[in-house]
């Protein structure tokens, strides 16, 4: 009876041991999956949303001034709708009247090649204050099942740590996003129930100038991570 009772000892030790090396792999291993399913949750959601999906996005520089808000986030938009539809504002994360730039050149950056912005929005219209009929800008028409880049620039929200900075230290964000747009002549607001997943450009951490002069070329320092031009720190 000792004897068996010792064997299910430990058999009954064993399993708890199994449980915990589970558990415990688990924990370790949800950290590294968890940017998966979020992006995956985020495509699933904004690439069917109505009557506006966002079909693609980008996050991180968009110009080279160290004196303006130097960075933001690059969505493509398509009219899930058979009606023709007129963007009046994006709001990224709460961050209200965010600047909309369109109708420009697409420049996705290389890593390595310095003067290339994920975006140039030098010959993009800038749209500010859309919400409020802003006659100065020319309407962001969406035909129906078209598709259209607009270049957003929140207050907040980077996936820097600073305005000008070239390089991401951040490698995604998650972004609640408000879509105010005009159908039939009315004002509507398409709110998003799923967070955007913007992956960020050139992600990495910098530790020296070095780092940022190997990348960029010279004239470049590592701030907090960032990789600034000297002439903007």
């Amino acid at each position: 009876m000792k004897a068996q009772g010792s064997s299910e000892y430990l058999m009954l030790l064993a399993a708890v041991l199994v449980i915990a090396i589970v558990v415990v792999s688990l924990l370790l291993f949800y950290p590294k999956v968890t940017p998966d399913i979020r992006q995956t949750q985020s495509e699933l959601y904004w690439s069917t949303a109505k009557p506006i999906a966002i079909v693609g996005a980008l996050g991180g520089r968009t110009s080279y001034s160290c004196s303006s808000n130097a960075q933001g986030f690059l969505l493509k938009l398509k009219n899930m709708e058979s009606s023709r539809i007129y963007i009046r504002g994006i709001n990224i994360s709460g961050s209200t009247n965010s600047p909309l730039f369109v109708e420009g050149d697409i420049v996705v950056g290389q890593g390595g090649i310095a003067g290339e912005p994920i975006v140039s929005t030098e010959n993009f219209r800038s749209c500010t204050g859309l919400l409020h009929r802003n006659l100065s800008c020319p309407d962001i028409v969406l035909n129906p099942k078209k598709e259209k880049f607009v270049v957003v620039m929140p207050a907040f929200g980077f996936c820097s740590s600073v305005a000008q900075g070239w390089n991401s230290i951040n490698p995604y964000v998650l972004a609640d996003v408000d879509i105010y747009y005009e159908t039939r002549g009315l004002l509507k607001l398409q709110r998003g129930t799923q967070k955007l997943f913007i992956p960020c450009h050139e992600y990495f951490y910098c530790k020296s100038n070095e780092e940022c002069e190997d990348l960029y070329g010279r004239n470049f320092e590592c701030v907090s991570g960032t990789c600034l031009p000297s002439s903007c720190t």
